[in-house]
């Protein structure tokens, strides 16, 4: 499943992500729980947590309807340059 979930953030997330200077990387995947952090413009961005919620979630959960929840382990304080601060 972590391949599957990481060919989706490839092809259909990151893109979006890209125009703000943004990624995210896939940490892991454990008991149907899916572990991400964001970089670039994502670390620190006031929006991250809509990101995460309304788009990467609503997406890989639509893709694995079995995933309950994605989680950021993100230090946003530690971002050096966010794209809304």
């Amino acid at each position: 499943m972590l391949r599957q979930i990481q060919k989706i953030i490839d092809e259909e997330i990151s893109p979006s992500l890209r125009l703000h200077n943004g990624a995210i990387k896939l940490i892991d995947v454990d008991n149907d729980i899916v572990y991400i952090t964001f970089l670039g413009g994502c670390q620190g961005c006031s929006a991250a947590s809509l990101t995460l919620k309304a788009g990467i979630e609503a997406r890989i959960k639509e893709k694995f309807p079995e995933i309950k929840e994605v989680i950021d382990l993100t230090r946003h304080g530690e971002g050096k340059n966010p794209y809304y601060k």
